[in-house]
């Protein structure tokens, strides 16, 4: 039997680098459908930026934000998480812990314009590395953080503009598809989770994917 719901508000705008990116969680909780019978957390960030360490922006801060959500989320054990954030890196922690609660039965579709598939050789925020982490081949910090890490088919992307020379040779390192995935398609991610026999979909939505 499902347990719970919980609707979880993080306002991390350092790894986008972007202290507007903090607005777009509260504007997402603002609008997103409330269910009184969802547990709602909304987690008390760090409002101040950090040192660039290991290339990246704010690192050290990032961290700290991701180490305060799994914690929050720990404790509240969920069986879905409605994630409301202001940048992607968010979507870590509850892919994480999902990946770990469905014993890897569980298939991510990406709905963005970017792959997020980069590491601190190539970019420096942390928001860009996200799908790489999960996958342990992003910022070594962060994928050291990953307890329950994806394998390259669990993961379907939708509405992909055309990848960077470099994001192309990371995917393929990855063994992820990537190509025929720019137009978002309802049969083909039936298609996927059928054959990969998931339990479960994750839905990450990057508002970008209207307007890459």
């Amino acid at each position: 039997m499902e347990k719970q719901t919980m609707r979880l508000i993080v306002p991390d705008w350092q790894a986008g680098d972007n202290p507007v990116y903090g607005l777009g969680a509260s504007i997402l909780a603002a609008i997103a459908p409330k269910n009184p019978e969802q547990v709602t957390v909304k987690l008390s960030l760090k409002q101040e930026g950090g040192p660039r360490q290991g290339k990246v922006n704010h690192q050290e801060v990032i961290k700290n934000n991701l180490l305060q959500t799994k914690r929050a989320i720990a404790r509240q054990a969920p069986d879905k998480i409605i994630t409301l954030g202001g940048n992607c890196l968010v979507s870590q922690a509850p892919i994480d812990y999902l990946n770990g609660h469905y014993k890897g039965k569980i298939g991510v579709v990406w709905l963005d314009a970017h792959p997020d598939i980069s590491n601190p050789q190539i970019f420096d925020n942390e928001h860009a590395m996200v799908v790489a982490n999960l996958l342990q081949m992003g910022d070594p910090i962060f994928n050291q953080l990953v307890e329950n890490p994806l394998r390259a088919q669990q993961i379907f992307y939708a509405g992909l503009q055309m990848p960077t020379t470099e994001e192309q040779t990371l995917l393929r390192q990855a063994g992820i598809d990537f190509k025929g995935h720019q137009e978002p398609s309802i049969a083909a991610v039936k298609a996927w989770a059928q054959q990969n026999q998931f339990d479960r979909l994750y839905l990450h939505f990057d508002i970008d994917v209207l307007n890459p």
